[in-house]
């Protein structure tokens, strides 16, 4: 027996045999459960073949566990000695074999980190590849969701909303139609010899042939009819949000049409090590918006809504508070002249890290492996957006176009760790900040 997983496009399909979603639910489970609060990832190879490149058809057919020293803490980070041992593992297999990969994320939203992006882009670059992300929650549910290459890139999270990872809820892989009965044609006889049978009974012969006959186009229909209902009919839905006093809120358009055609939807939302999923009726849906009470940093929502025909919208949105430094209050300076005053603040300006206004700067942090790929030097110039307290509300690293892979991350990061600068208020409205690279680990 095979499960099925179709993305929404119908431009990706993947089947699994029904022992590897047995076996690998049953072994994601018990590593939850291995240690107090959230136990242990794991994560390994997902072997078979591609039954087709155009659409994508993939085929699962086993698994090969990767074997984690869980250096680093429950994560699933693989150390050197972890890698040793999966390069050794697949120059064993055939070529081709490994078609893809997965991984369990515990106790957080299943979504790419730096660790798993480095991994996927060494041992996995490029398509065709598959990437199974599983998040086991006690007693015994499992949710799961695919991630592929889009464009020559990798996604931080997956496009199409999370399935129950369990052969009792899966799609099991059926034939594209009902097989129906050949006709049961009598056996001629004899010219010669007379019919035995009465009239009346040859002339009843055919009805439990048209009854076989209308059973089976019933059958056909209703097998359409329930593939049309199964299948979910799934649309992307914008959120938007913002920190509050108190915590955060979520917006989203009430009077888009997934949100008007809901009638029910949950909401999860993944607070650090703690994840919770809230139950939303229409009312709540109609709102267009939650408040969202925590006193951290940074927290991940994912919304999804359903309509009564099965159709299917959700969105994820991570809101990051940014820290505001108290600063000492400026010294008392003399009042400006009026041709001083009028001049206005240039909308734009090149600054170098560490540069006279900038209150708090942060350098991104780079693994080992990114920098032994490095080239000498490297420099990423990010473009960011200041409101009126100095704040970065926008960053966008420049030249990203380019085919090198190194590059890519590193202006990812150089990103990242700009969204969390600090510029002393009313500075330009917008700045280009240039970050440094070098092989030996420097970066300003």
């Amino acid at each position: 027996m095979e499960y099925g997983w179709a993305a929404p496009d119908g431009l990706r399909s993947v089947r699994l045999r029904d022992e590897v979603v047995s076996s690998l639910r049953q072994r994601v489970l018990e590593a939850l459960q291995s240690l107090p609060k959230r136990g242990v990832e794991v994560g390994g190879l997902l072997l078979g073949r591609f039954a087709g490149r155009d659409p994508l058809q993939a085929v699962v057919e086993s698994f090969a566990e990767i074997e984690c020293e869980h250096r680093y803490g429950p994560s699933y980070v693989l150390s050197e000695t972890d890698f040793q041992r999966l390069d050794k593992i697949m120059e064993r297999l055939e070529n081709g074999r490994a078609i893809g990969f997965f991984r369990s994320y515990t106790g957080r939203a299943a979504v790419l980190e730096d660790a798993d992006l480095e991994l996927l882009r060494n041992r996995f670059g490029g398509p065709p590849r598959i990437f199974l992300l599983l998040r086991p929650e006690r007693p015994k549910d499992c949710h799961a969701a695919f991630l592929f290459w889009t464009g020559g890139e990798l996604p931080f999270e997956p496009e199409c909303p999370e399935f129950a990872f369990d052969p009792a809820q899966m799609r099991v892989e059926a034939p594209t139609a009902p097989r129906v009965p050949p006709p049961v044609v009598p056996a001629k006889k004899p010219a010669a010899e007379p019919s035995r049978e009465p009239p009346a009974a040859r002339g009843h012969f055919w009805l439990p042939l048209a009854a076989c006959l209308l059973l089976s186009i019933g059958s056909a229909i209703g097998y359409e009819l329930w593939r049309g209902a199964a299948g979910n009919r799934w649309a992307l839905l914008p959120l938007d949000g913002h920190p509050t006093a108190e915590g955060f809120e979520l917006d989203w358009d009430r009077s888009a049409p997934p949100a008007v055609d809901a009638s029910r939807g949950v909401l999860t939302i993944s607070d650090g090590t703690h994840e919770s999923r809230i139950e939303l009726g229409q009312f709540d849906i109609r709102q267009g918006k939650f408040a969202y009470p925590s006193s951290r940093p940074d927290v991940m929502f994912r919304l999804e809504l359903r309509g009564d025909r099965n159709e299917m919208a959700a969105g994820s949105l991570r809101i990051v508070k940014t820290l505001i430094p108290v600063a000492a209050p400026p010294p008392s300076l003399p009042e400006p002249r009026v041709e001083e005053r009028a001049r206005s603040v240039p909308d734009t300006e090149t600054v170098a890290t560490g540069a006279p206004g900038v209150l708090h700067q942060v350098q991104p942090t780079i693994p080992a492996g990114i920098l032994a790929r490095i080239d000498g030097r490297v420099v990423v110039p990010v473009r960011v957006q200041l409101n009126p307290l100095g704040e970065v509300i926008a960053a966008v690293p420049q030249a990203v176009d380019s085919g090198n892979d190194v590059y890519r991350y590193l202006a990812h990061r150089s990103a990242e760790a700009a969204r969390h600068w600090r510029f002393s208020p009313h500075a330009a409205k917008s700045r280009t900040l240039s970050f440094v690279f070098t092989s030996d680990g420097s970066a300003n």
